[in-house]
């Protein structure tokens, strides 16, 4: 008897965005839109594509995900097809918790699935002031609420994101937050209250 095929399991980063569709019943329908992805040291699989998705969180709380893909895996290049293995909404907006599995362009005896978990990301109006030779000063929109800074010193292959110590302070109608500026590039992310 040939033994199943053992799972290779690797860290997942990348993006899509949602756009609503007109639709009926209490579902809401999307366009999944530049879906990018990348995994494993040195980037071993990316993929970019789009898809539909749609979300019932008012009866049955179901979700259904469709994704085409051009992925690449080392050398070798497919188009693939991707579509959820749970039906069920986990987590309504703002997350994304979605099984995928692929069903065909196979690379190989690979088969790919994806364990997606993907947060809602909001623009933010944001300022960023000089605060003298070694300090920046980030300043949003009080209606966003506090939050959290995180830094990272790379994006790729996976970012190294780190929450940075730093006392945030409601002036006026807004919140700003002090930071060091002591590295010549860095990345920064505000996790509010409302994103």
């Amino acid at each position: 008897m040939r033994e199943p095929p053992i799972p290779i399991s690797e860290a997942l980063t990348g993006h899509f965005r949602l756009r609503e569709l007109p639709g009926p019943g209490p579902s809401k329908y999307y366009a999944v839109e530049d879906f990018t992805y990348s995994a494993g040291t040195g980037e071993l699989y990316d993929a970019h594509g789009t898809g539909s998705y749609r979300q019932d969180t008012k009866v049955n709380f179901t979700q259904d995900m469709s994704l085409d893909l051009q992925t690449r895996y080392l050398d070798m290049l497919i188009r693939a097809h991707f579509t959820n293995t749970t039906l069920y909404v986990l987590d309504p907006f703002s997350d994304v918790q979605i099984q995928l599995k692929q069903i065909d362009g196979f690379i190989g005896s690979h088969k790919l699935s994806l364990d997606l978990h993907a947060t809602t990301i909001k623009d933010i109006p944001l300022r960023i002031i000089h605060a003298g030779t070694t300090n920046v000063v980030l300043a949003w929109p009080a209606s966003y609420g506090p939050g959290r800074v995180l830094h990272a010193t790379r994006l790729m292959p996976l970012p190294d994101w780190q929450e940075m110590p730093t006392d945030i302070k409601q002036v006026g109608d807004e919140f700003q937050a002090t930071l060091p500026a002591t590295e010549a590039v860095g990345f920064l992310w505000l996790h509010t209250t409302d994103n």
